[in-house]
């Protein structure tokens, strides 16, 4: 396929229609024997005396009978147990076993008389004339578009709301099917005795757009009801996967029944001139036509032009409408004509109040429940936590819509936060930066996936010449604009290129060699994005670095089980001999794999160069990153830990998709705690020696700064531990250290106040008698407690911190701290602030307030 693009990114459309090309040369030929089976084996059965709806109601019901098995086996046993390409082995093998066994039975079992065309095969009934036997393969084709194109704005809804994982998909696609199938049995039962198809045929598809409208109309309320079901601990994965298959029953199942009934109902109704297998291959073709028509219409039309809910209704109301039409021509079947514009009237002023009801909150919609972890901390107040909608958009790829919430601003794709102003800052930031410092001279650069646009805004922040950012949604970039405040509108840049296509494929099909390759797509559970995290694509990007190039992969730690983290990495150590595993902010879940054929190394002075480049240091500084020292614990291991620690095991790769079927499930098992990652234990109280390995410039300083480093990032027993390894210690860092042990009870009250105030005295005596929680909610029961005087606002700060609150506890501690006078009279005052800080996080805010209170002398200021 890469032949027949020129990997510039300069024709998304010729691009799309050349994969459309390639995609048929390999689909087609198979497709079109399939395709031959269902009018093949519905006349073959006719020439046994069955009429031709209980026919092909039968036959069209086993055959998506089986489709439903055969997506349910695929997606959740063969290609989980066994890969991508023994599945299909499997699946050609059994084929051709049918195929062995029918031949042997045509040839052995059946009888010469068998096989002779029948001449009695058609069925004693009514037959329709010749237009409206057009009109049925109309019909049956509409019925198709329609059928299919609300399918995949259904997958496009309810993936939003299960999660767009590969399960997720085979459970949309077997409850579809299985309501096909189900409803092609039942009608077969019953349409060869019907007397007035066309009419039965337009109240049936009537009422699969009313039940489909129902289903849908509702979409938006299903992760409230999913919450209420993975907030239970014990819920097991196949309770899980029960629910999400009842939710998507809801939804869809009553349309899909209804909907299997119309292709036995057309049958029944066209003309029967020819053959029973004639009349089925061209309702079938007529059928399949529509469906590639409307899936096509469906992705690309609808959904980008009328957003997922809007097409849905324009969908269920062309469904009714589509009925209504059919029973407006049954005039032929006896029915009065009065009696027919009353029932069409009635659905035209149905079909139209549709239109005017109010369609989904949005907020609701994408509220990402599928995310265990998130539904059971956030409970019932997830909606008012995300924020309040600012921007929605349903794109060719997936659904984009930015919330705000208390100044933060958050990016969510198919309801997933993906990106945020605050607390991914030094991850997105990072990701840009890091490999930047780690190459000696990069020039060009490439991103794949653009996110809130800082990890861009960093790459550009550094002197280099070009930047090729690869993004598969255009709303990811044009949602990029809520957040210009943080990430410097790369997209005005004139260094800058946007390609709008899939990473893989782009990478796949370029001709370009880059210095440095950032990937940062979504989690690797996710369906799609699962391609770029294996063996096969970290080896295209290795083929497309130049020599002594970079490549960066983020990779999570959260929510996967240490199999799966295992099997990414071992992946990456796979393809590239030297690499580097850092952090992205010392308490983050985010880590960098940067990998290269060259030996990899932290140099200062090249470090030092960028944090002096203005654009650049002020980059770093959202990372957290004020000092050189800040970012040597972030620096975990290299490729000699990286590889002690994954050992031997499976790789993830395009075959086994091990961690595209694995990590969807993992979102369960590690919803409340995080697996179990020991590598962190086995570098605690040595980075000081991981870390000089793997950086030069420090020189002797190297167990000093990374002593400095440590403490900065609140890793208070590394710091301990290199500061014995330096030659010298340092008196101000062991003060500091000496006072960041574990919380003590230094005395904060203030005798004259508690004589004063009762309130004061109450909250103190609580907090004596029976500890920090009670005296919370002693003081809370004050009203204006902390604006009394400074001494009150120490005192609630004090309990707050140890109540556990100590954000709230540097709120009020910054505000008693604000009055100098107070301040220089109680020590004691800064040193709670500190605390209250690093608890908070705030570790290098926490650590500069406490080196306030270093002396260089025997004494040490009284904290008391």
């Amino acid at each position: 396929q890469a032949n027949f693009w020129p990997g510039d990114g300069s024709s998304f459309l010729f691009y799309s229609t050349s994969r459309l090309a390639v995609a048929m040369v390999i689909l087609l030929p198979p497709a079109a024997l399939m395709g031959a089976t269902l009018p093949l084996l519905s006349e073959a059965i006719a020439r046994g005396g069955w009429a031709p709806g209980r026919t092909v109601g039968l036959l069209y019901s086993a055959n998506t009978l089986g489709a439903v098995f055969g997506a349910g086996l695929v997606g959740f046993v063969l290609i989980p147990k066994l890969g991508v390409h023994q599945a299909n082995l499997i699946a050609v093998g059994v084929d051709l076993l049918i195929a062995v066994v029918l031949a042997w039975a045509a040839f052995y079992l059946l009888p010469a008389e068998a096989t002779k065309p029948s001449v009695e095969s058609k069925p004693q009934q009514a037959t329709l004339s010749l237009g409206h036997s057009q009109v049925l393969l109309v019909v049956v084709a509409l019925s198709g578009a329609l059928s299919m194109a609300m399918q995949v704005l259904w997958t496009r809804g309810l993936s939003v709301v299960l999660g767009s994982s590969t399960y997720a998909f085979t459970i949309i696609l077997v409850v579809f099917l299985g309501g096909l199938a189900l409803g092609a049995a039942i009608a077969g039962r019953f349409v060869d005795d019907d007397k007035r198809p066309l009419f039965r045929l337009g109240m049936i598809l009537a009422f699969a757009g009313l039940l489909g409208f129902a289903g849908s109309s509702f979409i938006d309320e299903l992760p409230h009801t999913l919450q209420g079901f993975v907030v239970h601990p014990d819920l097991t994965i196949t309770e899980l996967l029960s629910v999400e298959l009842l939710l998507c029953g809801m939804v869809m199942f009553p349309a899909c029944l209804l909907l299997g009934a119309v292709f036995p109902y057309v049958v029944r109704g066209l003309n029967q001139g020819g053959g029973l297998g004639d009349l089925v291959g061209r309702a079938y073709g007529a059928n399949t036509i529509g469906a590639i028509v409307g899936s096509l219409a469906g992705a690309f039309i609808l959904i980008p032009m009328l957003t997922v809910y809007t097409g849905l209704v324009a969908l269920h109301c062309s469904q009714i409408l589509l009925g209504a039409g059919l029973i407006a021509l049954a005039g032929s079947e006896g029915l009065d004509r009065e009696r027919r514009m009353r029932w069409v009237i009635g659905l035209i002023m149905v079909a139209a109040t549709i239109c005017v009801l109010p369609g989904w909150n949005i907020s609701k919609w994408s509220l990402g429940m599928f995310r265990v972890s998130v539904a059971r901390a956030y409970g019932a107040d997830a909606a008012e936590a995300f924020g309040r909608l600012i921007y929605h958009a349903d794109g060719l790829a997936t659904t984009v819509t930015v919330e705000r919430s208390e100044g933060v601003t958050l990016l969510k794709v198919n309801g997933k936060v993906d990106a945020s102003s605050h607390g991914d800052m030094p991850t997105q930031v990072l990701s840009g930066l890091l490999p930047i410092v780690l190459h000696k001279n990069p020039k060009d650069v490439a991103v794949i996936g653009w996110g809130s646009g800082v990890t861009p805004g960093a790459v550009l922040a550094a002197p280099i010449e070009h930047l090729d950012l690869i993004e598969l949604e255009k709303e990811v970039v044009y949602a990029g604009r809520f957040f210009s405040d943080v990430n410097g509108e790369p997209e005005k840049d004139p260094r800058t290129r946007v390609i709008y296509d899939d990473g893989r494929n782009f990478m796949k099909a370029t001709k370009k060699r880059y210095d440095i390759i950032i990937s940062e797509p979504s989690n690797p559970w996710i369906a799609g994005a699962s391609a770029l995290f294996t063996r096969e694509f970290f080896e295209i990007l290795n083929s497309r670095l130049r020599p002594g190039g970079l490549s960066l992969q983020w990779i999570q730690l959260y929510e996967l089980s240490g199999r799966s983290i295992k099997a990414l990495w071992r992946s990456y150590a796979a393809v590239f001999p030297y690499a580097l595993v850092v952090q992205a902010h010392p308490s983050s879940n985010d880590v960098f794999l940067i990998g290269s054929q060259t030996p990899i190394k932290l140099d200062r002075a090249r470090l030092l160069e960028l944090m002096k480049h203005a654009p650049a240091k002020e980059r770093f500084a959202q990372a957290r990153v004020f000092s050189d020292v800040d970012l040597l614990p972030r620096l975990v291991f290299g490729m000699k830990e990286l590889k002690a620690w994954v050992g031997e095991g499976p790789l993830n790769t395009d075959d086994n998709a091990l961690v595209e079927f694995e990590g969807p499930l993992d979102l369960l098992r590690f919803a409340s705690r995080g697996a179990d990652l020991p590598f962190f234990e086995a570098v605690e109280g040595r980075r000081h020696e991981v870390i000089a390995r793997y950086t030069t410039g420090w020189g002797d300083g190297t167990s000093k700064a990374v002593a400095w480093g440590m403490a900065r990032a609140g890793r208070f027993e590394d710091a301990r531990r290199a500061m014995k390894a330096m030659k010298e210690p340092d008196p101000e860092l062991a003060f500091v250290l000496d006072r960041f042990k574990e919380l003590d009870q230094r005395k904060v009250l203030e005798v004259d106040v508690a004589e004063r105030d009762a309130d004061y005295r109450q909250v103190a005596q609580v907090m004596i008698d029976t500890g920090a929680r009670h005296a919370e909610n002693t003081l809370l029961s004050f009203d204006g407690f902390v604006a009394r005087s400074s001494a009150h606002a120490f005192l609630a700060g004090y309990v707050l911190l140890h109540a556990g609150e100590p954000n709230l506890a540097v709120q009020v501690l910054q505000q008693a701290a604000g009055d100098a006078a107070y301040r220089e009279q109680r020590p004691a005052l800064v040193y709670y602030l500190a605390r209250a800080l690093v608890e908070d996080g705030q570790v290098h805010e926490g650590l500069q307030i406490m080196q306030t209170l270093y002396q260089p002398k025997d004494e040490e200021p009284e904290l008391d």
